[in-house]
């Protein structure tokens, strides 16, 4: 009867353990699985996270582009303002070179029939006061004023009148004094 009752005892023993093994067996499928669905919700995580970034990296890139677009055409903008103001100060520079060319035709021509007018007066004058004075006389007026403006000496500063008393001494004094006045020392004698 023990041997019975060892044996009912071992079957009922081996069916607790096969009991216990697939409830192991269970217990680890779920915990694998359990696992498995961690896992799954990490990788539509990480899937998510290279889709935002693949997105953002994207973003970047168009908006780059834009920037890039918007720079070029700012820069296209600034040339043609640039051409433009450019072409408005040539134009200004040729209107205020033919003005000022016009400026100095006219106040050419004005200089010019000025120079005339004086010349037709001077000219006028000069018959009427050759016609009162007489040609000679009017010559010797014009050679004194000249004298009278310009200084011209007629009349030597030393006068050495020649004789039987004058020689080359008496010019070779007249040097020395010239040289004296000018420097106010006389000249050194060998």
């Amino acid at each position: 009867m023990k041997t019975l009752t060892d044996r009912k005892l071992a079957e009922e023993q081996k069916s607790t353990y096969e009991t216990q093994r697939l409830a192991q067996e269970t217990r680890q499928a779920l915990e694998k699985e359990t696992a498995v669905a961690d896992m799954q919700r990490e990788i539509v995580k990480a899937q998510q996270g290279v889709q935002i970034a693949e997105r953002v990296a994207d973003a970047s890139v168009k908006k780059a582009g834009g920037e890039a677009q918007s720079v070029k055409i700012q820069a296209e903008a600034d040339a043609t303002k640039v051409k433009m103001i450019a072409g408005a100060d040539a134009e200004k520079v040729r209107l205020m070179g033919n003005a000022e060319a016009e400026r100095t035709r006219v106040t050419g021509e004005a200089d010019a029939s000025k120079i005339l007018a004086i010349g037709k007066s001077n000219a006028e004058s000069y018959e009427l006061q050759v016609k009162a004075m007489g040609s000679d006389q009017f010559a010797r007026l014009k050679v004194m004023e000249v004298i009278g403006k310009e200084g011209v000496k007629i009349i030597p500063d030393v006068l050495i009148a020649g004789g039987e008393g004058a020689s080359v001494i008496d010019l070779l004094g007249v040097k020395l004094l010239e040289q004296w006045g000018k420097s106010g020392k006389l000249p050194e004698v060998e």
